[in-house]
């Protein structure tokens, strides 16, 4: 594998931590799944997190 290789892998799995990290705090936000859905803010700030 080459550096190259590594460090995107490396950067993904960065992105990845941040976007888990976003979405605990989100969970701790929302009161009830039903609440997450039906407020636009939470679920297309997931969603965006979530790509």
């Amino acid at each position: 594998m080459t550096e190259i290789t590594r460090q995107k892998i490396y950067e993904k799995l960065q992105q990845l931590d941040e976007y888990l990290a976003n979405l605990q705090q989100l969970k701790k936000e929302i009161k009830s799944q039903k609440e997450f859905v039906e407020d636009f803010h939470f679920y297309g700030l997931a969603k965006k997190w979530g790509t």
